[in-house]
C-alpha cells in the first residue's frame, strides 16, 4: 500500500496493526500538474499554479509529512526521519530503465504482466 495510508492505519488503529517495511520499496511519487485548458475553462489558472507552487514549498513539504506523505525535498525529509524509515533503499521509475523500458518489460506483448496474469 502506500506508505501515508499505512501510517493513517496505524494512527487509527494502534492496537490493530504493525507496519513493517521492507529493505527495498519502489519510490511512487503522485504527480501534480495544472492541465492549462482546463484551468482556462475554469479561469482558474492563477489558483491552480499557485496551488502547485506551494505543493513544493518547505511548508507544503512539511504539510506533505505532518500527513504521512514523504517529502520530496531532502531537508525536510530530514525533518521527519523519526517518522519514515531512512534505512529503506528506494527504486525510482529511472533505476528500472525509464518508463519506456518499464511499458516494454512489463506491459507489452509477452512483458511480465501477461506472464502473471494472463488472459483467459
Amino acid at each position: 500500500t502506500w506508505e501515508s495510508e499505512a501510517y493513517l492505519a496505524l494512527e487509527a488503529y494502534p492496537d490493530d496493526y504493525k507496519m513493517i517495511t521492507p529493505s527495498v520499496s519502489v519510490l511512487g511519487q503522485p504527480v501534480a500538474a495544472v492541465v492549462d485548458n482546463i484551468a482556462e475553462k475554469n479561469d482558474n489558472m492563477d489558483i491552480a499554479r499557485e496551488y502547485l507552487e506551494y505543493l513544493y514549498s518547505e511548508e507544503g513539504q512539511r504539510l506533505a509529512g505532518e500527513h504521512f506523505f514523504r517529502p520530496a525535498e531532502a531537508k525536510i525529509l530530514q525533518e521527519f526521519s523519526d517518522q519514515f524509515d531512512m534505512d529503506m533503499s528506494l527504486i525510482t521509475i529511472e533505476d528500472l530503465g525509464g518508463w519506456e523500458q518499464v511499458w516494454k518489460d512489463c506491459f507489452a506483448q509477452d512483458g511480465i504482466w501477461e506472464k502473471v496474469c494472463p488472459a483467459e
